[in-house]
């Protein structure tokens, strides 16, 4: 076995040990294969990738009924202290004058993915205002008016929001003529089909997407 095929090997296998230690929610291991993996010299934006892996499995746990509340928590500890070692690693000299408003949307508390997203977005330059958890449709709409935002991203975790988050598409084309920000959406609860239905902007499977879309549709 040549040494480039056993490091990545090990590789996978530290990607699986990490996987699976938020979707157990176990921060004491998380934070230990986190720092294995920047010290194989994975990258911040591969890691990211990792944690939304992770967080598409809870969120079908929790949607199968097989999670409870209490399990999300303990793995939304364990991305966060990912996150804080993460952070540091995001060196960038990219700059954009790029206006963000992002949040969860209403009847989802749910924050993981939304903050792993604010976390590479502010990284990669954008001004990102957060505005939390079970966000109301006309609040994202507002806020993206006052905030002068070229985007509203949302994130859902929930199947039985997706109502509201049409009706902030539907609040936005009453609301600007011209000039409308773009819609984007994500989160295990939402694919591309449902965006293409309600006429969302843009769906992102992860953190990179979004930053792809914007460089190219917002340029």
């Amino acid at each position: 076995m040549t040494k480039d095929l056993e490091t990545e090997l090990n590789s996978r296998d530290l990607f699986m040990l990490f996987r699976n230690s938020i979707v157990a929610g176990d921060v004491d291991k998380t934070i230990n294969t986190t720092k294995k993996l920047l010290t194989m010299g994975v990258t911040p934006n591969k890691i990211l990738d990792l944690v939304s892996e992770a967080m598409d499995e809870v969120g079908y746990r929790f949607e199968s009924n097989i999670y409870f509340v209490s399990d999300v928590l303990l793995s939304a500890d364990a991305v966060n202290s990912c996150l804080e070692i993460v952070k540091p690693y995001f060196i960038s000299s990219e700059k954009s004058d790029i206006k963000i408003v992002i949040g969860t949307i209403q009847g989802d508390i749910h924050c993981l993915g939304k903050n792993i997203v604010k976390t590479f977005l502010m990284a990669k330059g954008y001004s990102v205002l957060d505005l939390g958890e079970d966000v109301p449709p006309e609040k994202f709409v507002t806020e993206a008016k006052n905030f002068g935002a070229e985007v509203i991203a949302i994130s859902s975790l929930m199947t039985t929001t997706r109502n509201f988050i049409e009706n902030v598409i539907k609040i936005v084309r009453e609301n600007f003529k011209e000039k409308a920000p773009k819609i984007v959406i994500g989160g295990a609860s939402v694919t591309q089909e449902f965006s293409d239905k309600i006429g969302a902007d843009k769906y992102c499977k992860g953190p990179e997407d979004m930053h792809k879309y914007l460089k190219l549709a917002l340029r």
